[in-house]
This record gives C-alpha cells, sequence and structure tokens, in this order.
C-alpha cells in the first residue's frame, strides 16, 4: 500500500527531529548529554538510528533530502564510549 504524501511529510520531519537527539546525546556541553552515561548515550543513539534507518529504507521520498538523516545514522553508528 502507498503511502500518502501526509504520511511522507510527517515520517521525513520525524527524521529530521530525531537527529537533535543524536547530536544533543554525543554533545557533552548539551544538558541531555550531560545527564547520560556513556553506555545510555551508545544505547539512546543506537535506538534512535534504527528508526532512522527504518524511516529511511522507504524510497518514496521523492526529491527530499536524506543526507543529513543518513549522516547522523553514521555518526551513531561510529560513537563508541
Amino acid at each position: 500500500m502507498a503511502r500518502t504524501t501526509s504520511e511522507k511529510n510527517t515520517m521525513y520531519n520525524a527524521m529530521v527531529g530525531m537527529i537533535t537527539t543524536i547530536d544533543n546525546c554525543l554533545d557533552d556541553s548539551n544538558d541531555l548529554g550531560k545527564e547520560l552515561t556513556n553506555s545510555e548515550k551508545k544505547e539512546r543513539v543506537l535506538r534512535t538510528s534504527n528508526y532512522l534507518e527504518y524511516g529511511v529504507a522507504f524510497d518514496d521520498y521523492g526529491a527530499k533530502d536524506l543526507s543529513a538523516i543518513n549522516a547522523a545514522v553514521t555518526k551513531a553508528k561510529a560513537y563508541t564510549p
């Protein structure tokens, strides 16, 4: 079943918002980054990157730029506490 334009936009916007979650977790100067242990950071960024990978797997975004989303996935997977 094909997704509606609204469903695509909702997923895309949610994924763009999740980039901030990864960035904030890995930024030790951010309140969220300061509150989490390295293990908790790893867990959170990998969970978020899994959501992003799921969303990017849909190939129906048309001209929407997924490069920042893919970069966030790469950043999350590269994190080693």
